[in-house]
């Protein structure tokens, strides 16, 4: 099968079947779905580029009533820049232990980010 067309999928069905590597997953207890409930279309504990969310992502508290703990709002401020991230992706970065997260918004010609946020508590 090597050098036929079917070898691309081929080496994506058994790199699936592959474990993660420590270094792409995150311990952070915001990213903890037992703890609080977010959008994983847009943030997951699992590093990665993702596609940038129209509004700020919600951090909710799991349990009767579930109330908004904080948001992350990777868009920035400025109408020019918002225009300009039609074809961008975030990256979100969680430390570990302390209460505090990077957005990264990129595009796909450049590796060199275009707005970084930095969110504490």
């Amino acid at each position: 099968i090597y050098g036929s067309e079917a070898e691309p999928f081929l080496v994506k069905q058994i790199s699936s079947l592959l474990p993660l590597s420590p270094q792409m997953t995150n311990s952070s207890p915001y990213l903890d779905a037992r703890l609080f409930q977010f959008d994983d279309r847009f943030i997951s504990a699992y590093s990665g580029p993702r596609p940038i969310a129209e509004h700020a992502i919600k951090f909710l508290t799991r349990g009767a009533q579930s109330c908004t703990r904080f948001k992350i709002d990777p868009v920035p401020d400025s109408d020019e820049e918002e225009e300009s991230l039609s074809d961008s992706y975030v990256t979100y970065v969680f430390h570990p232990v302390f209460p505090f997260a990077i957005s990264c918004i990129c595009n796909h010609m450049s590796q060199t980010p275009k707005v970084m946020k930095f969110y504490f508590r």
